[in-house]
């Protein structure tokens, strides 16, 4: 089996941070086109599998501009600790504060990014959920 590189690793986590960014602009269509694949699996309270990217993005557009009643203007998200899982799927672990305009947090996330390359573009292709209080910055 071939290796992931640290170009590969570098890759993922670009696109990770396109992906963030995409959902503090509310680029939807930048998510649907470029950043999601499906299926896609959250595992949180309720573990599932969603078969379409539309579901996805639906589900994070509510999820996003859940946060405007609060002032959202941001979000800060730690430098991703990686694990390798194959050639194409990496985990990308982090925590996410979202902050209002004056930089208040409002919500507080950690969060594991499953990343898939799909035909040689990496991709978002899960959201595993952690307690931010557990969260272990990378050393």
């Amino acid at each position: 089996m071939a290796q992931t590189s640290d170009a590969d690793v570098r890759s993922a986590v670009a696109v990770f941070e396109r992906y963030n960014q995409a959902l503090v602009d509310k680029d939807y269509s930048q998510l649907r086109t470029h950043l999601l694949h499906a299926p896609f699996v959250i595992v949180d309270d309720t573990p599932r599998v969603i078969a379409t990217v539309d579901a996805v993005v639906a589900g994070l557009q509510k999820t996003r501009e859940s946060l405007d009643a609060a002032g959202y203007a941001t979000t800060r998200v730690s430098v991703p600790r990686t694990s390798v899982l194959s050639r194409d799927r990496l985990l990308l672990n982090c925590r996410l504060l979202h902050l209002n305009r004056e930089g208040a947090v409002i919500a507080e996330r950690a969060n594991f990014y499953l990343m898939v390359r799909v035909a040689g573009t990496w991709k978002v292709g899960g959201i595993i959920s952690e307690d931010p209080e557990r969260f272990e910055a990378p050393r």
